[in-house]
């Protein structure tokens, strides 16, 4: 299933109020498609958002499938935390990567959605620069593992199924960025990598990126960063 620009389609955004998420939500929205989104509030559940607890899989996917058919579901939620993964790695493996399996088999049995994970670069070790698309995976971290691991299981579903693998994405409203910000602002010191290159791009060519994924036919995994790389160390200059 490959969306259409030229008319309406039904897309699922799993993790729709995240910094990813809820930009796609606007981009899609203005480009005239239906958009439902997910999020952990329950209050926030209606017509157009679902209240879930992915670390509920039953229950996720019981409401995912509630409500309808979906031409497009991209799944955008997890714990993307290093430091989370690796203190609470059942409890964030049971999100970052069964419960992704688990949604992507219900709707892909119930219809032909095309699926999007979004994954990052952290599923190789960061040795090497700008890592080849096919690279085998060498992740040095829980979080890498666990996302090494929802795209070989994702990937082995079939035809349907896309990985958007991004390098870090930036934005304003970033964790990361927010504490550095705070940081420097009252003169403390902030902790960088010193081993550690990245290309970071923002958050909206990455929105850019998925819609292209959306709306025309690709390769099974589509890797995307900055050209050039830079230090950990130096990117808050």
């Amino acid at each position: 299933m490959v969306l259409d620009r030229g008319h309406q389609v039904r897309v699922l955004i799993v993790g729709g109020t995240g910094v990813i998420g809820s930009d796609l939500k606007k981009t899609l929205i203005r480009n005239g498609h239906d958009v439902v989104i997910t999020s952990r509030q329950s209050s926030a559940h209606n017509d157009s958002t679902l209240a879930l607890n992915l670390e509920n899989i039953s229950d996720s996917v019981k409401t995912i499938s509630d409500a309808g058919d979906f031409d497009a579901v991209v799944l955008s939620a997890g714990v993307s935390s290093i430091r989370a993964c690796r203190m609470n790695p059942e409890t964030t493996s049971l999100v970052n990567v069964d419960a992704q399996v688990a949604i992507a088999k219900e709707l892909l049995s119930a219809n032909s959605a095309r699926i999007i994970l979004i994954s990052s670069n952290r599923v190789f070790d960061g040795s090497t620069e700008l890592t080849k698309i096919r690279s085998t995976h060498s992740p040095t971290t829980e979080y890498g593992r666990q996302k090494a691991q929802a795209e070989t299981e994702l990937l082995s579903l079939g035809e349907s199924v896309k990985i958007v693998r991004f390098a870090k994405v930036i934005s304003e409203h970033s964790e990361l960025i927010i504490d550095w910000f705070n940081k420097l602002s009252a003169n403390e010191k902030i902790a960088a990598f010193t081993d550690m290159a990245l290309s970071p791009i923002t958050v909206g060519t990455a929105v850019d990126v998925i819609e292209r994924v959306l709306v025309t036919e690709c390769e099974p995994v589509v890797q995307f960063s900055a050209v050039d790389e830079i230090s950990f160390l130096i990117w808050p200059v």
